[in-house]
């Protein structure tokens, strides 16, 4: 029995461009027809079910399939989505996604604790993270990752601004720069 999903939806879909070979795109345009949906309708079907029937394996090494990794990582929030992806499937996270995550998981600033920061090696939830702090500073993460510009503080002094930190830190390199040239 075909399960039908026709109708339109309510909810918000983002649009994607993709590039078929012509015979594909023939037979999903037939395919749709036979199930009396639109072609993007069909697509989204079928990515939804080759998604449920194609496993990767979870953090404890069990086949888990990708639709159900999908539900645990994703968040409207580019910063949290990003957490999640990297404390439940790291190995499907890209290159970017990697530096990103190195940032959080290396600076200090971004743990709840001094001993969860130290004992990160060994594991850790988001709940030895501080979320607030990271959707904070998540334009300055990617702007560090982006430009190298290391613009995230050094302390829980979370009301300055982004400009009374840029000053803060040039303010740090002119006194390093005038301490060198008097040695």
């Amino acid at each position: 029995m075909t399960n039908k999903k026709g109708g339109s939806k309510l909810n918000r879909c983002a649009p994607i461009s993709v590039r078929f070979d012509p015979k594909i795109k023939h037979a999903a345009d037939m395919a749709a027809r036979y199930q009396r949906r639109t072609l993007s309708s069909y697509i989204e079907w079928a990515v939804e079910f080759a998604l449920t029937n194609s496993d990767t394996k979870d953090l404890s090494g069990q086949a888990i399939n990708l639709w159900e990794v999908a539900e645990k990582t994703f968040d409207v929030d580019d910063s949290e989505k990003l957490i999640r992806m990297a404390l439940n499937a790291p190995n499907l996270l890209n290159y970017d996604e990697m530096q990103l995550w190195k940032v959080i998981e290396t600076h200090p600033y971004f743990w709840r604790n001094h001993d969860a920061y130290m004992n990160r090696i060994s594991g850790y939830t988001d709940k030895d993270l501080d979320l607030g702090k990271i959707r904070k500073q998540w334009a300055n993460i990617l702007k560090y990752v982006e430009n190298g510009q290391d613009c995230i503080p050094d302390s829980d002094d979370d009301k300055k601004t982004l400009e009374e930190i840029a000053a803060s830190a040039k303010k740090r390199l002119k006194t390093t720069a005038k301490e060198s040239k008097t040695t």
